[in-house]
């Protein structure tokens, strides 16, 4: 039989997650991983569940978009959908695109439904992804935080009802920071790749490296031609990483930027509000609380930028608990004066 449709991993210790990845390929032409060396049971997993393993090449300091080209490389069809080790393609989702691909025209992608479960029992909303790809037409670039460019000309087109589910192991995020010298390393080589200053400052913010966080995203936040929903959520984080700094000052002033770029968001305000509670600056937090609960619902953005609890409850959570806290210092003020 031709095979003309192949899914492409590449893992390195994914045992906890490959057998499902593969039986949710099960009816593909062709499904190949590449193992970057796997100390687990990934390969043997994988041969179990009836993918083609290949042993990749050591790479050090390690490369994600060479490894991956050399992964498409090997694929014998024509048509490549890109797979994690920890994503699932849902049920139905290999009809729709065998279907688009009986007569593709000018389209040499395809942006998939792609779901981003972090957590048991929550989901993110959905959003488009390339996936799906022809062979002779992308190649993918960058040392981490690797994406697919073009080689030659063709359309992308949407294929959101074919959904792929990201289920990260619970350690993963346990597991941020061990990025970082990559990301250097990938600036370095590709400093017009603005996004993965970005990537920096979010590992650094996580490793608690507060200062060198905000020095990356404000490189991020001034270079970028990202929209503005995006540019606001990196504000919020640089304001974030300003207050853990001690920079209180400038992190209001990085929410007031992100707040007013996107002022249908209620996030600046909420991220304004949390650092002045923290500082025991209630009457201010008050007023960045009452500011946010502004925001009418109608504007919300369908985005994975915002937090739902802001939409619902947890503003006038906020409130009472400021009233409560000065109301209380002003009982005990009043006591001791009475004393």
């Amino acid at each position: 039989m031709k095979t003309t449709l192949s899914a492409v991993l590449i893992t390195k210790n994914e045992s906890g997650v490959i057998e499902r990845c593969i039986k949710s390929l099960a009816w593909m032409d062709e499904i190949l991983v590449y193992d970057t060396g796997s100390t687990d049971d990934t390969i043997a997993i994988a041969e179990r569940a009836g993918a083609r393993v290949v042993k990749g090449e050591a790479m050090n300091p390690f490369h994600f978009a060479e490894a991956r080209n050399r992964a498409t490389a090997l694929a014998q069809g024509p048509w490549i959908l890109s797979m994690d080790a920890d994503e699932v393609l849902r049920s139905g989702g290999l009809s729709k695109i065998r279907k688009v691909l009986e007569a593709p025209g000018n389209v040499t992608a395809w942006r998939l439904g792609f779901i981003n479960r972090a957590a048991a029992g929550t989901i993110s909303i959905p959003i488009l992804k390339i996936k799906l790809f022809a062979k002779d037409a992308w190649t993918w670039k960058y040392r981490i935080h690797e994406r697919l460019t073009p080689t030659r000309e063709g359309d992308v087109a949407d294929l959101p009802k074919a959904v792929i589910d990201h289920m990260p192991e619970p350690d993963k995020a346990a597991r941020h920071g061990q990025n970082i010298g990559l990301l250097q390393l990938a600036i370095q080589e590709n400093p017009e790749y603005v996004k993965a200053y970005k990537h920096l400052g979010l590992e650094l913010m996580l490793a608690k490296r507060f200062s060198e966080a905000v020095e990356s995203l404000e490189h991020y936040i001034d270079h970028t031609d990202d929209d503005r929903l995006k540019k606001s959520r990196a504000m919020d984080h640089c304001g974030n990483c300003l207050a853990a700094d001690g920079r209180l000052h400038s992190a209001l002033d990085m929410f007031e930027r992100s707040a007013k770029i996107a002022p249908e968001r209620r996030d600046p305000c909420y991220h304004a509000a949390i650092a002045l509670i923290k500082a025991c600056r209630l009457d201010e937090a008050i007023g960045w609380i009452r500011r946010m609960m502004r925001v009418p619902l109608e504007t919300r953005q369908n985005s994975p930028y915002d937090l739902p609890g802001l939409w619902r409850d947890e503003p006038a959570r906020m409130l009472r608990f400021c009233e409560e806290q000065i109301a209380e210092a002003k009982k005990q003020y009043e006591a001791r004066n009475r004393a």
